[in-house]
């Protein structure tokens, strides 16, 4: 019996309207595979495909903008200074 799994997708973004920044990722999907690590240079941008949800780190929120189906997620709720953990789709 053939297994039929929808692939998301998920975009991390520097935005170099908001900040000039560095931003280190970790970017895992559901099975743990580790789609992206390390830093990613301003005006960089990363699209992956994996199973949802996925598990995000992000050295500078701030530095960064994520999109996931098209929608953008909202990283306000992360001060300056401190490493973002979260999940998208948020549950």
């Amino acid at each position: 019996m053939a297994s039929v799994t929808r692939a998301a997708r998920t975009r991390l973004r520097q935005d170099s309207a908001t900040s000039r920044f560095d931003c280190w990722i970790q970017i895992t999907d559901s099975r743990g595979r580790v789609l992206a690590e390390g830093v990613k240079k301003a005006n960089d941008s990363l699209a992956l495909e994996g199973e949802p949800p996925f598990r995000l780190v992000l050295g500078a929120p701030r530095a960064a903008s994520v999109e996931y189906m098209n929608q953008a997620v909202d990283l306000s709720s992360f001060s300056a200074g401190r490493v973002a953990r979260l999940t998208v789709p948020q549950s």
